[in-house]
């Protein structure tokens, strides 16, 4: 305060441009982002190692490791000689002979995200990455 006078305050309002939406949609969020990031990895290369899964994501090994024992202790990781993998869809396809999906309930949709095998009756094959409402 000089003679007597306030002075108006200055604000910078500091943001990450990687959380924000251009479109004025949802924001990211960096924890659900790497994580996000690390099951996209598992589904699309199943059976990936530690070491590459940190490669992959270019996150510290320290950093992954935390998010990894979260993801196992939920059941959404599981872990078998040292490589990851979401579930073995493919013995349930070979015990059963049938398509085997995994989904998640995103909202009202269904998004697959892991897949194994053919149906032999319909010949019908698994593809992942499909949604269906």
């Amino acid at each position: 305060m000089a003679n007597g006078k306030s002075q108006p305050t200055k604000m910078a309002l500091v943001t990450d441009d990687a959380s924000q939406a251009d479109t004025g949609g949802p924001a990211t969020h960096r924890t659900i982002d790497r994580v996000t990031q690390i099951l996209e990895e598992v589904v699309y290369h199943p059976g990936i190692g530690f070491a590459e899964l940190a490669r992959a994501l270019d996150a510290p090994k320290s950093s992954v490791h935390g998010f990894i024992r979260g993801l196992q202790a939920k059941g959404w990781l599981y872990e078998s000689d040292r490589r990851f993998c979401q579930a073995d869809l493919d013995a349930l396809h070979k015990d059963t002979g049938m398509t085997v999906f995994l989904g998640v309930e995103a909202g009202d949709h269904l998004i697959y995200i892991g897949e194994s095998g053919t149906d032999a009756l319909t010949g019908f094959a698994a593809k992942s990455n499909t949604a269906a409402s």
